[in-house]
């Protein structure tokens, strides 16, 4: 499992915490000086390895993707593929758990 917190829509970090107790988020929360309104925190159904490249798409669903090299008119060029799309699932959103 990965959890993905964001603060104003913008991601800041993963977080290795455990969702069997949710009150890390409002600690965590507090200690950042953030407002709870402004948080959002997403679990997705992946076990990062930490080697992997990941993104969100503009609904803040992970993406696992890679980069290739491929040769474009003589020319190497990145190929960026998204190999997976994983399904974000609410966890706090507008101040309050879900």
């Amino acid at each position: 499992m990965t959890v993905a917190v964001f603060n104003k829509g913008k991601f800041v970090d993963f977080w290795l915490n455990d969702l069997d107790d949710k009150s890390w988020i409002e600690r965590t929360i507090a200690s950042k000086g953030w407002l709870r309104q402004d948080v959002e925190v997403f679990w997705y159904e992946y076990s990062r390895n930490g080697s992997e490249i990941l993104s969100f798409d503009a609904e803040k669903n992970l993406q696992k993707i890679s980069i290739d090299q491929i040769e474009i008119d003589g020319v190497l060029s990145p190929m960026v593929t998204i190999e997976q799309t994983f399904n974000k699932i609410p966890v706090y959103l507008n101040g309050a758990m879900v």
